[in-house]
């Protein structure tokens, strides 16, 4: 059960950060300036999820904190943006 909710909320989050920056291309205000750092979220969390199917990336500090990070800053902009992602 646990590595179940695990699992979910990484897709979860993967999915709201594609989301993002679909939503960021299609809006014209500053979209390089969004864009950049959600595709570099998505690409850490891709990489995460991959490092997970051979090794423990939950306990590797080095691997761990920036993908809490790179969770972060999809999440924070899901939040300043909530009505778009609804549409």
């Amino acid at each position: 059960v646990g590595s179940f909710l695990v699992i979910y909320f990484m897709f979860k989050t993967m999915m709201i950060t594609y989301k993002g920056i679909k939503i960021a291309i299609l809006s014209d205000e500053n979209s390089k300036r969004i864009t950049i750092p959600l595709k570099q979220s998505l690409t850490f969390q891709l990489f995460f999820v991959l490092y997970g199917l051979t090794g423990n990336p939950l306990y590797d500090m080095n691997c761990y904190l920036p993908y809490l990070m790179s969770c972060v800053m999809a999440w924070s902009y899901y939040v300043g943006h909530k009505s778009r992602f609804n549409r």
